[in-house]
């Protein structure tokens, strides 16, 4: 079975978890979604806003293997799924709870482009 995912960190292509075996994008640019970018540590993470923001995502058909192993590793971060419409459709992204971020002071991403802003390291 084949899962559809939108990645906009680490996993991009240029990303240090980038993997070259989920193959060429299906979408790559910048959509409106409801979340602001902040980078708490090496690697950024989207957390519910009122406001759409453009974020830079790329959108891949994965098969179980790969989406379960990046779901463990995502998970393991704190993050956790949720699901987003994409220009090629419904994707899972996986993303930080608010309570998380608040009363907190990390960077923000405010160009909504991980990698162009921070080379992918």
């Amino acid at each position: 079975m084949v899962k559809r995912i939108a990645v906009y960190g680490t996993l991009r292509e240029g990303g240090y978890n980038y993997r070259k075996s989920i193959g060429k994008p299906l979408f790559s640019g910048f959509v409106p979604l409801p979340y602001i970018m902040v980078l708490p540590y090496s690697y950024p993470a989207l957390v519910n806003d009122n406001n759409m923001r453009d974020v830079k995502i790329e959108v891949y058909d994965v098969p179980d293997s790969t989406y379960n192993s990046i779901d463990i590793m995502e998970l393991g971060a704190g993050y956790h799924k949720e699901e987003i419409e994409t220009p090629v459709g419904k994707a899972d992204i996986w993303v930080w709870a608010r309570e998380r971020a608040i009363n907190k002071t990390y960077p923000i991403i405010k160009s909504g482009d991980y990698i162009a802003e921070y080379n992918g390291v």
